[in-house]
């Protein structure tokens, strides 16, 4: 994965764009397996579209007219072959039950859990490395057990669970946060208009996002802190942090200037794996929550059967964790000179 670049600038051009190609054929070769593994799962699963659509009383004519509106009467290798070129092109079909564009329905709410899943890991990155460190500086002490109750359970916790937890407790009970559905606003929207005479924009947008986003969160939360806490503990016992104690340096100019910097890469390999990951766990905060965005659709698409919707939100699925993992390793050479890509 790692090699070597030349010392000259055209041969580390050279060197870059021959990585951006081969990361861009895996990635493409990713996307064709999803979209196959997909389509062999939706098909051997049992379940009729056309049979859902017409209702239970309808007669076999017209489900069968049903079916070849929809094309599921035709040969799956043709089905296949419509659906790698839908792929190609972006017409990935008309969703059966929204009945357009099945890739403008999930394009709609990608932006809501985006959002929501971003809110989510900016909440969680700087409060997990904050509690990771003073876990690993304070070693065996309450702060630190106290740190592990809490990683502790933010991973042993189902994210299902804590979402309804939290709502009993702060919407049902509290009366003080919605408990389903987002804000009208997205972020960039709430805080123009609070800027422009809606002071309220802003507070609106939090409430309807904090309880949703804490779910989303604890998980990604516990597990940063706890490989925090490792690389901390790790760091603090290596010969160039012994050497600036020794030579009067402050705990905290240690940590700062020599220890987060050094922890930093497998955080963030982990971090940007795991942003992934929170993209496929809002299917479950977004069901609990209410929340208008790709997850929910897609459940929404997989009870009613509907083959574009399903085909199209995994593929948008694959395609940002494929980007992630490109980010990742370019954010990689930014942070450590150090380390070439080859």
């Amino acid at each position: 994965m790692w090699g070597r670049f030349s010392n000259r600038p055209h041969s580390r051009t050279q060197e870059m764009k021959k990585y951006l190609i081969r990361r861009l054929l895996s990635g493409i070769v990713v996307l064709w397996l999803v979209l196959t593994l997909v389509f062999i799962l939706i098909h051997s699963v049992p379940g009729d579209p056309a049979q859902i659509i017409a209702g239970d009383l309808a007669d076999a004519k017209t489900v069968a007219d049903i079916r070849t509106k929809l094309g599921l009467d035709q040969p799956l290798w043709k089905q296949y072959w419509n659906l790698l070129r839908g792929a190609m092109t972006g017409d990935m079909g008309v969703s059966f039950s929204y009945r357009y564009s099945a890739f403008r329905v999930v394009i709609e709410r990608l932006p809501a859990t985006v959002e929501l899943t971003l809110v989510g890991a900016i909440m969680a990155i700087p409060i997990s490395i904050a509690l990771g460190i003073v876990s690993a500086v304070k070693r065996n002490s309450a702060l630190d057990h106290i740190a592990k109750m809490i990683t502790l359970f933010g991973i042993s916790t189902p994210s299902f669970w804590l979402g309804i937890m939290l709502i009993l407790i702060f919407s049902v009970n509290l009366q003080l946060l919605p408990s389903m559905d987002k804000s009208s606003y997205f972020l960039p929207g709430a805080i123009w208009a609070a800027l422009t005479g809606k002071p309220g924009a802003l507070w609106q947008w939090a409430r309807h996002i904090i309880l949703p986003a804490i779910t989303l969160g604890a998980w990604f939360t516990a597990l940063i802190a706890r490989m925090t806490r490792t690389e901390t503990l790790e760091n603090l016992n290596r010969p160039f942090t012994l050497t600036a104690r020794s030579k009067g340096v402050s705990q905290l100019r240690i940590i700062w200037d020599h220890v987060l910097p050094n922890s930093l890469i497998p955080i963030i390999t982990i971090a940007g794996i795991q942003i992934g990951i929170l993209l496929g766990g809002a299917i479950v905060t977004e069901s609990v929550f209410m929340w208008p965005g790709m997850g929910r659709v897609m459940i929404d698409a997989i009870f009613a059967r509907d083959f574009p919707i399903i085909q199209t939100a995994t593929l948008i699925f694959a395609v940002i964790w494929v980007a992630i993992n490109l980010l990742i390793d370019l954010i990689y050479v930014a942070i450590d000179p150090r380390i070439k890509l080859g």
